[in-house]
């Protein structure tokens, strides 16, 4: 009989796992195991004697000592290896958010491919492509690859340590980050050095399958990969035939619309005024939830909230407004987060939203979710400086965001937290310090563009048809000014506020100036009702899903005893067919009394019981209170019935008066009584000493074109002074020699001081505008500032643009190693040199007619942002921008808050590029006579959209 293990093992090939046979035939002993299957030297009296002449650890390049796995079986567990890691390192937190939160997936209209792909790259793919480094290397030479396999195991423990270590430490802090990695180390080496910790990773090898299935089979995720509105749905056959149109606005606060005696103003939002004098409109309706989805559920279905585990999607919610009337109506739906359409309930064809090729799509989801990522690992402190996932279901690394409270806000992404309060009685809202959004600049944006194309699908077609719209608007960013035109502006969605007044009420007032530009959707929907012969006949339902408060020292949207009445109280038009008067209805109005309402203007016998109650039922049912409720499940109630007074309304009245128009609420300030005056009229005495002003994107008002989109509506500066005496306590701006805002300055430093203030865009005039800036000492005595403008290059050269790359997808050019001139517009001649300052363009993209351009370069070693930042297209300077947006990224590194401001956001207009070009387009920064190129992420979109 031969001894066990004398004969040869035969492979099973499956994570390099072996079976040793003998007379009774056994699996091999752990430290035998250890020595086939991973990559682990056994005792030094148990090699081989080739084992010398093969030049061991440390032997030549291509010689594998005797006694070591075969490259092949080395390879195979090295992969399976980083494999499990990576399951329990990335795969498996992210999927445990993505579970809880599979309303991430309907929100951005994902699709079975999605999910798929999604789970096959972060489970399989990425970790391949990383863990064939060191093997690829060690094929070549094996101890760099093994030496490169535990710098990968180290950092995989790391990350699986530090949420852990985040949970255990108190408080966790900057702390974590090091112990994370001291264990990373520790576990590299156990790896190294002890055979069983291969042993069990080996043995692990069904993990990641397991992550996985379990993901792709979790009750929630699979209602998405079988398709949200697929399912079994009950047949209505109604009669109505009146065209049903639902718009529902987002962010929407009742007291925005009012006058001092609770009564549309009709001054500034006429078209909600022409709606009201047409409709019944329940005055003291209010929201039950208050996030977004949840409203939106009890809106189209007649049920309240409950705890029950359902997400926004027909599947889940087979009876609503779209099984109700989809039978009999056709159905054109415009949903920004919930998919409540059944799938076999056709829309028109020409009302479909085109589809994003499937790369855009999951590099965007992959994207959102390593930020999502960084806020499920990662302890507070550092989660402070990703973007916000609060507000939105995607684009947080376009968006950007306030991080005051990124775990409170209860709309958004997975991870956006519903808050901790015991029902009925929230929790007081820890500390909070002032901090202002992160200012970003903004494109044509999606939601006037979503607004418009709704109001282009509602057509003449005399058959039955539901029109439905949920618009991210008049909801932050704000950046619309009433006229429809947009601003460059922050795109953060708003959590809570700080305790500068200042900042609160500025924001305040562009909420308002977007809720007029909101009001001028509306008219346009009414304008096409009627222009298609449907106003008349038609059921129009128009409501906020929930408000928003804006007050120092609260909360936006997370409930609190303070905010409760400013979020729940919204407004809801109902215009029955044919109705031509003015109803104004006063009883508790909650959200799920809306579907029996409708049902009832439209005359359908109610086919299904629902919690809510028709809103022209004569005879109300009794109900004394009101009652909201947050993701968390905590309830807050309030008195049912119409307050005389609301403290938001009051506010609002004590900023902007009692019958405010549009010059008012732009004229809003320390002293706006100047604005409109010349300043040839006022006293204008003595000097702002060393004090110099700065404004964000001030080349713009150099080119001014009237008839664009955007306006440079929103100014934005910074004031830096050697003596903080000299710094103002506030500002008054001028444009062409008239004073368009007096501001308060804020966020004050030793030498520094911000300012924001809106101006009309009368105050603008064509082409060239001139911009003074004056320290407002009291009354009407100005003391001018020192303004340091930014030099912008001119082309002479005019003619067609054709649209061409801006460069290789995806291979941005790279700065050249040696010095190389460039002459600036005001003829100096530098010469630019790596390293003398730092920088990098994160975006370099063609929106519309202008190149834009975003980025940060400082001047690190002097402790402040570059001066301007330039545009070079092949070897000439086309155009000058400058820096003054905070970024919080990569000058966080440095530990200097000089060089927050150093981020710039550049529209380079296209015929400054000299029409038709192939050349690159480079980037320099500059501070006094120093210049270097940045550096151009590999991220950076070079391509001009199709």
């Amino acid at each position: 009989m031969l001894p066990p293990g004398s004969l040869p093992a035969s492979g099973l090939g499956a994570c390099g796992l072996e079976w040793t046979a003998g007379a009774r035939g056994h699996l091999a002993a752990p430290d035998e195991f250890a020595r086939m299957s991973a990559d682990v030297s056994p005792p030094a009296e148990g090699r081989e004697h080739g084992a010398a002449s093969g030049g061991g650890a440390g032997g030549s390049p291509g010689v594998v000592p005797a006694g070591e796995p075969s490259a092949g079986r080395w390879a195979l567990v090295a992969l399976v290896h980083v494999l499990v890691l990576s399951a329990f390192a990335f795969a498996q937190p992210l999927f445990d958010v993505l579970t809880r939160a599979a309303a991430f997936f309907v929100a951005r209209g994902s699709t079975a491919v999605d999910v798929w792909g999604l789970t096959l790259g972060l489970v399989f793919v990425l970790p391949l492509a990383v863990g064939l480094v060191p093997v690829l290397v060690g094929l070549v030479w094996r101890p760099a690859g093994k030496a490169l396999q535990l710098v990968l195991v180290a950092a995989l423990v790391a990350v699986i340590a530090m949420p852990l270590l985040t949970r255990a430490m108190a408080p966790p802090g900057e702390w974590v980050l090091t112990t994370s990695a001291l264990v990373g180390v520790l576990g590299a080496a156990l790896y190294a050095r002890w055979g069983p910790a291969q042993t069990l990773l080996t043995f692990l090898a069904f993990m990641p399958p397991l992550v996985a299935g379990k993901f792709l089979f979790d009750p929630n995720v699979t209602k998405i990969t079988a398709g949200g509105g697929a399912g079994n749905f009950e047949s209505v056959d109604v009669q109505a035939e009146a065209p049903v149109v639902f718009i529902i606005m987002d962010e929407l606060p009742l007291y925005s619309l009012l006058t001092p005696d609770l009564r549309v103003d009709e001054q500034l939002f006429p078209h909600f005024g022409a709606l009201a004098a047409d409709s019944t409109w329940f005055r003291n309706a209010s929201a039950v939830h208050d996030n977004t989805a949840e409203d939106i559920v009890a809106l189209v279905t007649g049920n309240y909230p409950t705890d029950e585990e359902l997400l926004p999607i027909a599947a889940d919610l087979p009876r609503s407004l779209f099984t109700l009337l989809g039978r009999n109506y056709r159905i054109n739906s415009r949903q920004a987060v919930t998919d409540l359409v059944p799938d076999d309930f056709e829309q028109p064809e020409q009302d479909q939203e085109p589809a994003e090729p499937l790369l855009q799509r999951l590099t965007g989801l992959g994207l959102d979710l390593a930020v999502v990522f960084g806020h499920t690992v990662l302890p507070e402190v550092h989660t402070r400086e990703l973007p916000s996932i609060g507000g939105a279901w995607s684009g947080f690394l376009v968006l950007g965001g306030d991080q005051g409270a990124h775990d409170e806000t209860t709309d958004g992404a997975p991870g956006a937290g519903g808050g901790t309060a015991a029902a009925g009685a929230p929790k007081e809202p820890k500390e909070k310090k002032a901090k202002l959004p992160r200012p970003a600049e903004i494109a044509a944006d999606f939601r006037a563009k979503a607004f418009q194309g709704f109001n282009a699908g509602i057509d003449a077609n005399p058959d039955p048809a539901l029109y439905f719209l949920h618009v991210i608007l008049p909801h932050s960013p704000w950046i619309y000014m009433p006229s429809g035109t947009y601003y460059p502006g922050n795109r953060d969605f708003v959590s809570e506020w700080g305790s500068e007044e200042w900042v609160t009420s500025l924001e305040f007032q562009r909420h308002l100036l977007q809720l007029g530009a909101t009001d001028k959707l509306l008219g346009e929907t009414l304008d096409r009702l009627r222009a298609v012969g449907k106003y008349d006949e038609a059921l129009i339902v128009v409501i906020g899903d929930h408000g928003v408060c804006f007050r120092p020292d609260d909360r936006a949207r997370l409930l609190t005893d303070t905010n409760v009445d400013d979020v729940l109280r919204v407004p809801l038009f109902v215009k029955r067919p044919f109705q031509r008067e003015q109803v104004i209805d006063d009883r508790n109005f909650e959200h799920p009394d809306l579907l029996p309402t409708m049902a009832d203007a439209l005359g359908i016998p109610f086919p299904w019981d629902v919690d809510g109650h028709s809103g022209l039922d004569p005879e109300p049912p009794e109900r004394p209170t009101k009652r909201i409720r947050n993701r968390a499940g905590n309830v807050w109630e309030v008195d049912g019935k119409l307050p005389e007074s609301f403290p938001a309304l009051d506010r609002k009245i004590a900023l902007f008066g009692p019958h405010p128009t549009w010059d008012d609420i732009l004229a809003f300030g320390t002293a706006h009584d100047l604005v409109g005056r010349p300043v040839a009229d006022l006293d204008i005495s003595g000097d702002g000493g060393s004090a110099e002003v700065r404004i964000n994107h001030d080349q713009l008002l150099t080119m001014v074109d009237k008839q664009a989109d955007m306006q440079l509506n929103l100014l934005k500066g910074r004031i830096r002074a050697d003596d903080p005496g000299e710094l103002p306590e506030a500002v008054a701006i001028a444009l062409n020699g008239v004073v368009c805002a007096t501001t308060p300055t804020y966020g004050r430093t030793e030498d520094s001081a911000e300012f924001d203030a809106m101006v009309d865009s009368a105050a603008l005039r064509p082409g060239d505008n001139e911009i003074a800036v004056y320290a407002l000492d009291g009354g009407s005595s100005l003391r001018p500032l020192t303004l340091r403008r930014t030099p912008v290059g001119r082309s002479t050269v005019s003619g067609p643009w054709r649209r061409s790359n801006l460069g290789a997808a995806n291979n941005p050019p790279k700065p050249p190693a040696a010095a190389i001139p460039v002459t600036l517009p005001d003829g100096r001649v530098l010469q630019a040199r790596p390293g003398m300052l730092e920088g990098s363009l994160f975006a370099a993209v063609v929106e519309e007619d202008v190149l834009r351009l975003v980025g940060w370069s400082a001047d690190v070693a002097r402790s402040r942002p570059a001066d301007s930042v330039v545009v070079v297209l092949d070897g000439k300077v086309v155009f000058t921008g400058t820096t003054g947006v905070k970024v919080d990224w990569p000058p966080k590194k440095y530990k200097d808050e000089n060089l927050r401001p150093s981020g710039f956001v550049m529209r380079v207009p296209l015929d400054a590029l000299g029409g038709p070009f192939e050349g690159r387009v480079r980037v320099y920064g500059v501070s006094g006579n120093r210049a270097s190129e940045v550096t151009y992420a590999t991220a950076t979109q070079w391509l001009a959209p199709q």
